[in-house]
């Protein structure tokens, strides 16, 4: 196996994972109050890293690599619009998932100053 497939198949593992995580992480919140500030960062560093480059950097990333080894494997717009669409057939609008990053933001800096102590 090429070491630039092996390399974009970590980097979508790592991704999903990651994805995973900030949605569990979302509702988690809701019962473990203590990680309500860890949701709340892990957000606003996804949607700040979006927002420079309009993609995700491990998107970019992934990119990067399967066009060192497959160029026609690669992708244009999210990871998640485009494996959602290959996987499932069901397309996100564009611009829909910045949307729900933001109001996922925003609820869980409600949460985050309804659980402080003044």
């Amino acid at each position: 196996m090429n070491a630039y497939r092996i390399a974009a198949n970590a980097v979508f593992w790592l991704h999903q994972t990651l994805i995973i995580l900030l949605f569990v992480g979302f509702f988690a919140q809701f019962v473990f109050l203590w990680y309500g500030p860890i949701e709340a960062v892990a957000l606003t560093l996804t949607i700040v890293s979006q927002g420079r480059q309009k993609k995700c950097p491990l998107t970019v990333l992934e990119n990067y690599f399967r066009a060192k080894c497959e160029p026609r494997k690669t992708y244009e717009g999210s990871f998640l619009r485009y494996y959602t669409k290959k996987h499932f057939k069901v397309n996100i609008p564009l611009g829909v998932i910045p949307k729900i990053l933001k109001l996922m933001l925003a609820i869980s800096v409600i949460v985050l100053i309804s659980t402080l102590r003044f």
